[in-house]
């Protein structure tokens, strides 16, 4: 799908779109309502307009046909169930991000591998419940100045409902506190 020079997606757009496989979102779009592309279950190839600074709640819930995606630095917060249920096998989510919201990965049962950043705030600490394959996270902490992670109460980590698969943790940059 090739879209014009839009500027808003409402509410469930796509949803429910089963032959949609690819869609690029023009810099046009400055907002997306929640659900735009829900289960859009042969959606691999999505590029997001620069402008966005949002991903709304089930965004991509239940494509599961997306196992890469790119978040892209203008992104500032990922919503509600964003990701729940996707075919998503890695996914790497840029120091620019500032909040990361409710079972955003909840179920996505490729997932294999997470990077996220130190000053990421995960509000909730189930974003991965479901998510039986993952084992590897890497916590990216910030290349230029000393970074810590977030000091979590112990049950609200948001690695505790998948401790006891974790084989691999990576921590990158000058983190000097955990």
């Amino acid at each position: 799908v090739t879209l014009g020079k839009i500027t808003t997606l409402g509410n469930s757009t796509f949803e429910g779109c089963k032959l949609l496989k690819e869609i690029s979102i023009p810099d046009s779009v400055t907002s997306m309502g929640e659900s735009v592309f829900k289960s859009c279950s042969k959606l691999s190839t999505v590029t997001l307009s620069t402008q966005l600074q949002t991903i709304p709640k089930n965004t991509f819930e239940l494509c599961t046909s997306l196992t890469s995606f790119e978040i892209k630095n203008n992104i500032k917060t990922i919503d509600d169930n964003a990701f729940t249920s996707s075919g998503l096998t890695s996914l790497t989510i840029p120091s620019t991000i500032e909040t990361i919201n409710s079972n955003v990965f909840s179920s996505c049962t490729n997932l294999l591998e997470l990077n996220y950043p130190t000053k990421a705030i995960i509000v909730n600490p189930n974003i991965f419940t479901g998510c039986q394959q993952l084992t590897k996270l890497t916590i990216i902490g910030d290349e230029n100045e000393s970074s810590s992670v977030p000091d979590y109460e112990k049950d609200k980590q948001p690695w505790f409902a998948i401790r006891e698969r974790i084989s691999t943790i990576i921590l990158n940059g000058k983190i000097e506190t955990i």
